[in-house]
């Protein structure tokens, strides 16, 4: 059982680390892309580009306009560029927040601390709709973490044992009386 309690510790530090660089990756990226356009829209009257069936992209100081095939367009706004961004830091800064919480759940369930089996079931049951490798590793660690001898190896005791069962002793028969 120790033995899957450190797998499970150990997959939660390595993909918590995992989602967390993804969160950092997306939070800078959040960041730049306003900046990104506005450099674009800045160089030679903006940027324009067309594609192979007539659908063109345009970078300019207004924002960004995509027009399609057969003449739909859309005009994104500087403004909702930079909310867009804000969104995403916000999502990135979330995935950031859960990776933190998953290494510090990892670590507690290595040093077999009680609080790190509470954290697991948790993070456990979070990890599950993240098909899936997190729906492998969330089911994997309840099943562990929900064993009884994870529980006494969490208690800080060994794990229980079943007693063995002593059949019932029959009373001594009564003495001999003075008649016999």
């Amino acid at each position: 059982m120790r033995g899957h309690i450190t797998a499970i510790g150990t997959l939660y530090v390595i993909f918590a680390c995992i989602a967390a660089l993804i969160g950092i990756l997306i939070m800078v990226g959040s960041a730049q892309a306003p900046a990104a356009v506005e450099e674009l829209a800045e160089e030679e009257d903006g940027l324009y580009v067309t594609g192979e069936e007539g659908e063109t992209v345009a970078v300019t100081e207004e924002g960004i306009s995509v027009t399609g095939s057969e003449g739909e367009e859309v005009h994104v706004t500087k403004e909702q560029l930079n909310l867009l961004a804000r969104i995403g830091g916000t999502f990135g800064a979330i995935i950031l927040v859960f990776g933190a919480l998953g290494v510090i759940t990892g670590i507690g369930l290595l040093m077999l601390a009680p609080w790190g089996r509470i954290l697991g079931i948790i993070i456990g049951i979070l990890w599950l709709p993240w098909f899936p490798i997190g729906t492998a590793i969330g089911v994997y660690a309840l099943i562990i973490l929900f064993n009884t001898e994870a529980v006494g190896l969490f208690a800080g005791g060994a794990p229980p044992q079943a007693q063995p069962q002593v059949p019932p002793q029959t009373p001594p028969p009564p003495p001999p009386t003075a008649e016999q």
